[in-house]
């Protein structure tokens, strides 16, 4: 029978700083999308303390609804304690931890204004325009899945392009991400 993956459990410390007062900050595991802690912004801070895989991927947001635009700061789970600003949306700590934060950052700022604009418009008015934005949301992908092509030469010798996996599978698809693997360019 084949031995199950051993996984290392590592503790993760997280301080934060938000304008946020008296708002909940979640903590989640974004290797499956679940919340694992939450807390109140209090006197413009934070903090999170546990345990979690090594390297799982992790963010924190102040809102779990998908229908509630907000930025989610991410950061991987690397022995070092991250201290997460959520008012400029930048994480101190590990190098890689601060570059995965502004690669992220670099990636999906080219959808916010987007994305702004479909929530200031009505049903009537998306379904009216819908030819125009899919076009505009098809460009913006582009130079989206461009970006994670870079980062994937960039930074190949770590974990960060794991975080822009959904990014590379749209451009290129599963054969070619399985390929990317089988070579060593994504740490998994």
């Amino acid at each position: 029978a084949d031995n199950p993956a051993i996984v290392e459990i590592m503790n993760y410390s997280v301080d934060g700083i938000s304008d946020s007062n008296g708002k909940t900050v979640y903590l989640k595991n974004l290797n499956n999308e679940t919340c694992i802690d939450s807390t109140i912004v209090t006197d413009g801070k934070f903090s999170f303390q546990g345990s979690l895989e090594k390297y799982a991927l992790m963010g924190v947001c102040t809102s779990l609804r998908e229908d509630d635009y907000h930025w989610e700061v991410i950061f991987f789970n690397d022995e070092t304690p991250v201290t997460v600003n959520l008012n400029d949306s930048t994480v101190l700590g590990s190098p890689q931890n601060v570059r995965l934060t502004i690669y992220d950052k670099e990636v999906e700022c080219l959808s916010d204004d987007y994305f702004f604009k479909l929530l200031s418009m009505t049903e009537e008015e998306i379904e009216a325009n819908k030819d125009e934005l899919d076009k505009e949301g098809e460009e913006i992908l582009k130079k989206q899945i461009a970006i994670v092509d870079r980062i994937y030469i960039e930074e190949r010798e770590t974990f960060i392009p794991v975080a822009f996996a959904y990014f590379y599978l749209t451009g290129h698809g599963i054969e070619a991400y399985d390929e990317l693997q089988k070579e060593g360019v994504i740490i998994s």
